[in-house]
């Protein structure tokens, strides 16, 4: 299953993270620095193991099975929230 960014979304960068503007519900959504990582990584579709690597690569002392949750949170959130759309 590979998921993307949702249409009508638009990120804004802050310091320590940055804001995902839905506009057209008109909804704010914060993000750290991983969830922002993510989020980017998603532009073109990435598949859940290619979000963990890519938190693996960018956090050494993350291990994989922590990674693969992390991942796992970030995309069943970002689905919830209508940020992310999944395709076969």
């Amino acid at each position: 299953m590979k998921y993307r960014q949702a249409p009508g979304m638009s990120l804004e960068d802050f310091q320590d993270g940055a804001i995902l503007i839905d506009i057209d519900g008109g909804r704010v959504i914060e993000f750290n620095e991983s969830a922002k990582m993510l989020w980017e990584r998603l532009d073109g579709g990435a598949t859940h193991d290619e979000l963990t690597q890519l938190l693996c690569e960018n956090f050494p002392d993350l291990n994989r099975e922590q990674a693969a949750g992390d991942a796992a949170d970030f995309i069943e959130q970002s689905l919830a929230c209508g940020a992310v759309i999944a395709s076969d």
